[in-house]
């Protein structure tokens, strides 16, 4: 990890690209930046990244894989007692316009998973119903959205993959009805993206000393609190032992989802 705060706005001269996955792993790099300028994240961000390698589309390409994450005023080094809003978020636009002075952590090589991005993953859906999707997940691929890495992962794959199967489950089923002269009902969206890292949905990540019972229980009832009728949700809990029991995600999620929303729940919980 590193930390900067450099305003040269020279030209980058050898730009990183996320897509195609390149053909060796990087080694980690973290930039720690206090803007001396506002403005959209996409279009202030290069000009604070020391080197040549991070453009504007650069940034974008990391904000759309989930590796920028930002706070309009600085945080405190000890986080504790800090709450949890005024903490770095990670950045879901490129457009989130930032006021000067704000703070941004940018994983400029976020760790890939190759095998996410080869895998057919609708061929990988064992059985699904209504509420549920059994998934035979392959080696290398982390079941949720890692720190730097939101979109290389089963659960957000197989959320596009769905989407993509309810899409031509409703199109076979329009054709029918409109064969038979019935009204078309119209489907239901998994995801707000499109599997690619182009999602505009917000993404919650907690780990280690973040993910107490408390912290579980604010980001489900964050997570509830900006629901509505059609749209799809995703939990996601990988634990040794779970901070928060089965009433818990009922009373603080389940019961407060209006009706018409959409949750997924995958519980990769030992012990």
């Amino acid at each position: 990890s590193s930390s900067s705060s450099s305003s040269s706005s020279s030209a980058k001269l050898h730009p990183l690209r996320l897509h195609p996955l390149p053909p060796h792993p990087l080694p980690p790099r973290v930039e720690h930046i206090i803007l001396d300028a506002g403005g959209p994240i996409a279009a202030v961000l290069p000009a604070h990244i020391p080197g040549d390698d991070v453009d504007e589309t650069t940034v974008t390409q990391l904000v759309r894989i989930g590796a920028v994450y930002a706070a309009d005023v600085p945080p405190p080094k000890d986080k504790t007692g800090v709450r949890r809003s005024l903490r770095p978020a990670r950045v879901n636009s490129p457009d989130r316009a930032l006021p000067n002075g704000a703070y941004v952590r940018v994983h400029v090589h976020p760790k890939r998973f190759p095998a996410a991005v080869a895998c057919d993953w609708g061929g990988r859906i064992i059985a699904r119903g209504r509420d549920w999707v059994a998934v035979d997940k392959p080696p290398g691929v982390p079941a949720g959205p890692s720190l730097d890495n939101a979109t290389e992962c089963a659960t957000y794959r197989v959320a596009g993959a769905l989407r993509r199967l309810e899409t031509t489950d409703d199109d076979e089923e329009e054709e029918e009805e409109e064969e038979e002269d019935d009204d078309n009902e119209e489907g239901h969206s998994w995801w707000g993206g499109d599997g690619d890292g182009d999602g505009d949905g917000a993404v919650r990540v907690l780990t280690d000393g973040d993910a107490a019972r408390g912290d579980v229980v604010d980001a489900m009832r964050w997570l509830a609190a900006g629901a509505r009728s059609g749209d799809s949700m995703l939990m996601h809990v990988a634990s040794r032992v779970s901070p928060v029991s089965g009433s818990d995600i009922h009373d603080q999620l389940v019961k407060r989802l209006p009706r018409g929303a959409w949750l997924v729940l995958v519980l990769d919980v030992g012990g």
